[in-house]
């Protein structure tokens, strides 16, 4: 579990967003910082057990900065109000699909995971495995515990048929995703109670099959040698 002070931390962060008060309270950062990843390496081992393709992964290969770029950005805060970590084959700077976990206090945290902003190669790749395989799909979105547990799967959108696909394809409605995404709310209490780590990775776990299914195309050499090329 997380200590309550990682989430108050993370609270007067968001009402005084500036490198003066940032300065001034470095010691709270990074003893809040260390809990979160303590966190998610536990998170990792758990997830693990279940999941081979996280072995040998770590929190400092997950966890993202807490500084923003605000080169081009409107928004000049110099940090995020939030910690995060990409839980997946490779890390934060992987494009395989996997988990997310999203801590920010004011009930605005959330778990899930997924592709997101995937590079054309891949996005055209998992376009194809739905096409070939619309049922399987299917049945994993409307898995009983993945409905109760996420919904639906979330993402951008093309309003008209991607390339290839005719308008009226049983699988347009999937197809014309740009990111497959799924999201649980996660609220305050459940980070910093007992079994936490075990409870936020059995929901994580419920959308494995999902995961898999994006993953499956990187499979592919077409695809390997397309990402390559990408790069």
């Amino acid at each position: 579990m997380l200590q309550e002070s990682t989430l108050e931390f993370l609270r007067q962060l968001a009402r005084h967003n500036d490198r003066d008060w940032f300065q001034a309270h470095k010691k709270e950062y990074k003893a809040a910082k260390s809990d979160f990843d303590q966190f998610v390496d536990q998170l990792i081992a758990t997830l693990a057990a279940e999941d081979q393709d996280l072995l040998g992964l770590q929190a400092k290969d997950c966890v993202f900065r807490i500084y923003r770029d605000v080169r081009f950005s409107k928004n000049k805060q110099p940090y995020k109000p939030n910690f995060g970590a990409s839980i997946t084959s490779g890390g934060r700077k992987s494009i395989v699909p996997g988990y997310y976990i999203h801590l920010q206090p004011g009930e605005q945290s959330f778990i899930g995971g997924g592709m997101y902003r995937p590079p054309a190669p891949l996005l055209k790749a998992v376009r194809q495995e739905i096409d070939y395989n619309q049922s399987t799909f299917e049945a994993i979105l409307n898995d009983p515990v993945f409905v109760a547990t996420y919904g639906s799967i979330q993402g951008d959108q093309l309003v008209r048929a991607p390339k290839g696909y005719d308008i009226d394809h049983p699988a347009i409605a999937w197809l014309k995703y740009k990111d497959i995404i799924a999201m649980k709310k996660v609220g305050d209490t459940t980070w910093t109670k007992e079994g936490a780590v075990q409870e936020i990775a059995q929901s994580l776990l419920v959308m494995k099959p999902l995961k898999n299914f994006l993953q499956a195309p990187l499979a592919d050499e077409e695809v390997k040698e397309a990402l390559q090329q990408k790069a």
